[in-house]
């Protein structure tokens, strides 16, 4: 409830909306999936989000691109 207080919904709608998936897919070409979980446990630095295992606090839309582009070079 924390993350979803902080714009949790908001950055999944993006992420959707960007990578063309829903919730439990993943792209056309393998590099991104889309999954909910139920916490993080991560309250105080939501909307968090993990990328390949790497929890990050305090994600927003531009910031959540910048780590998939990192994720999908190796730079993250």
């Amino acid at each position: 409830e924390a993350c979803q207080s902080v714009g949790a919904e908001r950055l999944v709608a993006h992420a959707q909306q960007v990578y063309g998936v829903k919730l439990g897919q993943t792209t056309p070409d393998g590099t991104v999936t889309l999954e909910q979980v139920f916490c993080l446990g991560n309250c105080a630095l939501g909307p968090a989000a993990q990328i390949n295992g790497r929890l990050h606090g305090k994600v927003d839309e531009n910031r959540l691109d910048a780590l998939i582009l990192g994720a999908e070079t190796g730079n993250a």
